[in-house]
């Protein structure tokens, strides 16, 4: 069964608008907890954490990109649940999702 779920073409952040579904890819922070030599950095920089995320688009500041994981634009109401704040300087794409 093929998904519901369909990505347009790699946007940039200043195109998406309140209430986008959207996905982030980005770079994580990682460590390693030892005493490590210059082939465990050479391997850390290779291996490194790619995240993914699906949420509502709130909005951007200099710093962070706003989801929302559950959104209701209703004016009465408390319109966003769980809030996850992404740094900028990590994402290295961003996909409009149609459904």
């Amino acid at each position: 069964m093929k998904s519901p779920v369909t990505h347009n073409n790699k946007m940039k952040l200043s195109e998406l608008k309140l209430g986008n579904i959207v996905k982030l890819t980005w770079l994580d922070a990682f460590g390693r907890g030892s005493w490590n030599d210059i082939k465990d950095v050479e391997e850390g920089l290779k291996n490194h954490i790619v995240c993914e995320i699906v949420g509502y688009y709130i909005k951007k500041d200099k710093n962070f990109v706003v989801l929302s994981m559950g959104a209701q634009f209703d004016p009465h109401s408390v319109p966003f649940l769980h809030l996850e704040f992404i740094p900028k300087g990590a994402i290295v794409e961003v996909n409009k999702l149609k459904v």
